[in-house]
C-alpha cells in the first residue's frame, strides 16, 4: 500500500527552503517554488521524483552563493561542459 502524499510538501537544504504543489488541473504538473534574488521563482515538473530533484539542485546552488544561477530558467542555464 502506498503512502499518500500531503501537499504542499516542504524540502530543505541548509536553511533554504523550497515548496512542492499539488498537480495543476490545468497543467497535470507539480509546481516547484523558492526564493532567489529575493523573488520567488517556480518550475512545473511531470513528477514528484522530478520536482524534488529540481528543489534541491536550486536550493544547493542558493547555499553557495549562486542565487542568481538558481534564478535561472532552464533553458537560460549555459552548456556543461
Amino acid at each position: 500500500m502506498e503512502k499518500e502524499l500531503v501537499f504542499p510538501i516542504t524540502v530543505k537544504h541548509r536553511g533554504f527552503k523550497a515548496k512542492i504543489y499539488k498537480r495543476c488541473s490545468h497543467t497535470g504538473k507539480f509546481r516547484v517554488t523558492w526564493y532567489a534574488e529575493g523573488k520567488r521563482r517556480f518550475r512545473r515538473c511531470a513528477t514528484v521524483t522530478e520536482a524534488k530533484s529540481i528543489a534541491i539542485a536550486a536550493l544547493r546552488e542558493i547555499s553557495r552563493g549562486q542565487a542568481a544561477a538558481a534564478a535561472f530558467s532552464i533553458q537560460q542555464h549555459p552548456p556543461r561542459s
